[in-house]
């Protein structure tokens, strides 16, 4: 018995009756199980089928989605490396379907290309709001590791919509995006937002990475002056962050301050011994003559 657009209704000789759907993927025609009529009904099945044809118009193969769907109880904890001094802890999953742990685990291990695959799949499936706003931030990391910065701020954007722990680093995230897209006055107001969930109030004025971002739009916007000021708060913080040491560098060499820049590359040297630095800010410190003994992290595959 057909219905219509693929869904059918198979009857065994035994007199049992059970849903399919038929669709194509990548111009191989497929069968989809969805239940045994009348547990399944009609409506149900239906349903189902206009679910395949979401997945399908994402690119996503129904029967590969539903193998990887499985849940494992399992807890999950979403770290996203930020270009700052930690990791952002962004939510804690439980019964995560594996499909996401994969996507999520990609993005932890700088694997970009291979996590939107993984992503997709996950973000085509029902989960709870927690889980999407966590699959979404990971897939708005890869898109901005991989030079799509539109999207990513439009997957961020969207995660933010979700429910989700009130915690400063969403909002970090949120205005890396937007510097990218140089909507700078945009990524200042998220920072200034993202003092309200700041965790560190241990001594006055914002941490470490609230200060590196925002002297990051400061370096871009030529407010040499501002960024050193930011970066010197920042680091009254937290003394052991090379990244701001560099980056205050590159302030003091802006504003003519040569000394000043070379003793924070040669920090930046002291302190690539115990966390490597990135092998494209080399060239930077080797005009100090500071190179001979940095620690260079691999290039990111």
């Amino acid at each position: 018995m057909t219905d219509a657009a693929g869904l059918y209704l198979l009857i065994k000789s035994t007199g049992s009756k059970y849903w399919r759907i038929k669709y194509r993927h990548l111009g191989k025609e497929k069968v989809f199980s969805c239940g045994i009529y009348p547990t399944v009904s009609l409506a149900d099945a239906r349903g189902k089928r206009e679910e395949i044809k979401r997945q399908l118009s994402n690119g996503i193969d129904p029967m590969g989605a539903k193998k990887l769907a499985k849940r494992e109880a399992t807890p999950f904890l979403l770290l996203l490396a930020t270009s700052s001094s930690t990791m952002a802890v962004v939510t804690v999953l439980q019964t995560t379907p594996i499909v996401c742990e994969q996507g999520i685990k990609a993005v932890n291990e700088r694997k970009y290309q291979e996590a939107f695959e993984p992503l997709n799949l996950c973000l085509g499936m029902r989960l709870n709001r927690n889980e999407r706003s966590a699959a979404l931030q990971a897939r708005a990391r890869a898109y901005s590791e991989t030079d799509m910065p539109e999207k990513a701020l439009e997957d961020q954007n969207a995660a933010m919509g979700t429910a989700m722990d009130h915690n400063a680093w969403p909002l970090i995230a949120l205005s890396d995006y937007q510097k990218q897209l140089k909507q700078y006055d945009n990524a200042l107001v998220t920072l200034k937002k993202a003092e309200e969930f700041d965790e560190d109030r241990s001594k006055p004025g914002p941490s470490m990475p609230i200060s590196y971002h925002r002297a990051r739009i400061y370096l871009e916007l030529g407010r040499h002056a501002d960024a050193v000021d930011e970066l010197t708060r920042g680091i009254a913080r937290q003394s052991n962050y090379w990244a701001a040491y560099y980056y205050r560098g590159l302030a003091y060499h802006a504003l003519g301050k040569t000394e000043e820049a070379k003793a924070d590359f040669v920090k930046v040297a002291e302190l690539s011994q115990e966390m490597g630095i990135p092998a494209e800010h080399v060239e930077k410190l080797k005009e100090f003559g500071v190179s001979a003994k940095l620690n260079v992290q691999p290039k990111k595959p």
